[in-house]
C-alpha cells in the first residue's frame, strides 16, 4: 500500500514538472492507477517494482507528450532514488512519506523558478546521475546486504547522499561554467557580426576622404591667395576653419584607436537619442585588455548607461592611472532598469581580469563604476 501511495505522488507531481495538458489527464490517471496496482500485485521486490514503474510510466509520457526521454526519464529515476532514500530513515513510515512529498514539493518548486535549459545535454547529464544513483543503491541493496552488516541501511543511506550530492555538485558546477562560456560566447558573436561597427567604420572613412579632399582645395586656394598677397583672405578662411571645427560633434581623441573608435560609436548612438554627454578621458594604455572584450566592455557599459536615463544627463569618465583602469558613469534622476545578461556578460569578463563593477542607485542618481587593476 505504501508503495502505490509513492508511485501516485509520483506521478502527480510528473503533472507539473511535465506540464502534461488537461486533455491529457483522464488517459493518464487510468494508466497510473491501472499499473501502480498491477506493479503492487506481481512485484514482489523493491528492484522490480523500481523498474516496471520506470518503464511504463516512461513509455507512456513519451508517446504521448513531446518531451524529451531523457528530461522523463531523469524525474522519474530522481524521485524513486529519494523514494528508496527515506525507506531507508529510521522514521515511521507516515514520516517518511511526508518527507518525501516535501522533497518532490521542493524539486516542483525548484523547476518552476529556475528552470533549466531544455537541451538533450542537460537532461542527459542529470538522467545519468540520477539513473546511476539508483543502480548504486540497487547493487548495494541487493548484492552487499550481509557484507554491510547490521548497519546496512545506514551505510546504503550515507553512502546515496555523499553520490547524490558529489554529483549534482559536479553536475551544477559543469552546467554553471558551461552558461559562462555561453554568455562570452554569444556576446563575441555578436559584435564579430554586428554591421553597426562596419557601418560606423565606414562612415567615418567616407567623412575622412571627404575632409582630405577639402582640405587639398582649400590648401590650393590659400595658395592662390598667398601669390596674390591677399592675406586678410587667408586668415578669414582660417577663422572659418577654425569655427567650423568648434561647431563639430564630439570625437574622442584620447590616443587610443581602438577605445576612441569604440566610444565614438556608442557617442553616435547617444546622439540619436539627442544625448549630449559630459566627457573626461584620460588613458595611457590598455593593450592588456583583449580587442573583443574592450568592445563588449564599452558597448555593453554604454547600453546599460542610456536603459537608466530619463533626463538625457550622462556624465562619462574614462581614467588611468598605474593602479588601475576606471570608466565611471554617473546619471542624474535615473531609473534602475539594469539588463541582467549584459550585466552577468561584463561580471564574466571583467573576473578574467581581477575587475569589478558596482551600480549604485542613490537620492534617485545612478553612478556605474568599473575598475580593471592595470596589469604590469
Amino acid at each position: 500500500m505504501i508503495t502505490f501511495l509513492y508511485f501516485c505522488c509520483i506521478e502527480i507531481a510528473l503533472i507539473y514538472l511535465l506540464n502534461v495538458p488537461k486533455e491529457f489527464f483522464k488517459k493518464y490517471l487510468i494508466v497510473c492507477l491501472l499499473s501502480n496496482s498491477l506493479i503492487n500485485a506481481i512485484a514482489s521486490t523493491l528492484l522490480l517494482q523500481d523498474v516496471l514503474f520506470l518503464e511504463v510510466i516512461c513509455f507512456f509520457l513519451f508517446y504521448f507528450l513531446d518531451r524529451n526521454i531523457t528530461e522523463i526519464l531523469f524525474y522519474l529515476s530522481f524521485s524513486l532514488v529519494i523514494k528508496d532514500i527515506v525507506l531507508l530513515l529510521p522514521f515511521y513510515e507516515a514520516i517518511s512519506f511526508i518527507v518525501f512529498m516535501i522533497i518532490i514539493a521542493l524539486m516542483i518548486y525548484i523547476k518552476h523558478f529556475y528552470p533549466i535549459d531544455n537541451q538533450n545535454m542537460y537532461w542527459g547529464l542529470l538522467m545519468l546521475i540520477s539513473i546511476s544513483t539508483l543502480c548504486v543503491y540497487h547493487i548495494l541493496y541487493y548484492d552487499f546486504l550481509d557484507v554491510l552488516g547490521v548497519n546496512r541501511n545506514l551505510i546504503i543511506l550515507i553512502t546515496l547522499v555523499l553520490t547524490i550530492i558529489f554529483s549534482y555538485y559536479l553536475f551544477f558546477r559543469y552546467t554553471k561554467l558551461y552558461h559562462e562560456q555561453q554568455l562570452l560566447n554569444q556576446a563575441v558573436n555578436y559584435f564579430k557580426n554586428d554591421q553597426q561597427n562596419y557601418a560606423f567604420i565606414e562612415k567615418k572613412n567616407n567623412e575622412l576622404n571627404k575632409l582630405k579632399h577639402d582640405l587639398k582645395y582649400e590648401y590650393l586656394q590659400m595658395k592662390e591667395y598667398v601669390k596674390r598677397k591677399e592675406f586678410e583672405t587667408v586668415n578669414q578662411m582660417i577663422d572659418q576653419k577654425v569655427a567650423s571645427l568648434d561647431q563639430e560633434e564630439m570625437i574622442i581623441t584620447s590616443g587610443n584607436k581602438l577605445f576612441d573608435a569604440f566610444v565614438n560609436m556608442k557617442l553616435e548612438q547617444l546622439k540619436l537619442e539627442h544625448i549630449t554627454p559630459t566627457m573626461i578621458v584620460s588613458i595611457q594604455d590598455i593593450s592588456f585588455i583583449d580587442d573583443e572584450h574592450l568592445n563588449i566592455i564599452i558597448s555593453y557599459l554604454f547600453d546599460i548607461a542610456m536603459n537608466c536615463i530619463q533626463n538625457n544627463e550622462l556624465e562619462i569618465k574614462a581614467i588611468q592611472d598605474e593602479c588601475v583602469f576606471e570608466i565611471a558613469i554617473f546619471i542624474s534622476q535615473g531609473i534602475e532598469n539594469i539588463d541582467r545578461v549584459k550585466y552577468d556578460t561584463l561580471k564574466l569578463i571583467l573576473k578574467r581580469y581581477q575587475g569589478s563593477i558596482k551600480i549604485i542607485h542613490e537620492n534617485q542618481n545612478i553612478n556605474i563604476s568599473l575598475l580593471i587593476p592595470v596589469s604590469r
